[in-house]
C-alpha cells in the first residue's frame, strides 16, 4: 500500500511538473518549443537532454542551434524563466501528400532551485501541415463578380428611369 501511494504521489508529481509548460509550433517551415521554466528552476545545455526533432516521411529538417545563455561557475550554459529552441524544416522534392505530418518531439532536463537534477522529460506533438492554398484567382473572380453585380444593378435601375 505504500508503494502505491508513492507511486500515485510521483505520477502526481511528474504530472504537475511537465503541464503547460512547454509549447510547440510548426508550420511548413519551420518549428519552434518554448519551455517555460518556474522561478529558480533552470535547464543546462546537454544536448543529450535538450533537443528538438521531427519525425516525418515529408520533410527533412535542421535544428538552428542553442540560443545564448549564461555561464555558470564551472562553464556549462544555463537557461533561466523560458528557452525557445527552433529549426528549419524542408519539404521533400515530390510531396503530393494533401496533408502531410510530422511529429515534433522535445526534450529536456530541469534542476530545481537546490540544483538537483530532474527526471528527463521527452514531449511529442504531431502537427498535419496543410498545404496553403493560392487564394488570388478567388478573389479576383469574386471582385469581378460585384462589378458584374454593380453594373447590372446600374443598368435596372437606368431602364426604371427611362
Amino acid at each position: 500500500m505504500k508503494k502505491l501511494i508513492s507511486c500515485i504521489i510521483f505520477l502526481a508529481g511528474f504530472s504537475l511538473f511537465s503541464e503547460n509548460r512547454v509549447t510547440i509550433k510548426a508550420d511548413r517551415e519551420s518549428v519552434t518549443a518554448l519551455i517555460e521554466l518556474n522561478e529558480g528552476e533552470s535547464i543546462n545545455l546537454n544536448p543529450e537532454t535538450l533537443y528538438l526533432l521531427i519525425e516525418s516521411n515529408d520533410f527533412n529538417y535542421q535544428f538552428n542551434g542553442y540560443p545564448d545563455g549564461d555561464i555558470d561557475s564551472e562553464g556549462i550554459i544555463i537557461y533561466r524563466d523560458k528557452l525557445v529552441l527552433n529549426g528549419t524544416i524542408y519539404e521533400i522534392d515530390g510531396i503530393k501528400q494533401e496533408k502531410p505530418s510530422i511529429n515534433v518531439i522535445v526534450g529536456f532536463q530541469i534542476s530545481d532551485k537546490d540544483g538537483n537534477l530532474q527526471i528527463p522529460v521527452e514531449i511529442s506533438e504531431e502537427f498535419i501541415l496543410a498545404q496553403e492554398r493560392d487564394v488570388s484567382g478567388i478573389i479576383i473572380l469574386l471582385s469581378a463578380l460585384t462589378i458584374a453585380l454593380a453594373i447590372l444593378i446600374f443598368i435596372i435601375y437606368k431602364r426604371k428611369r427611362a
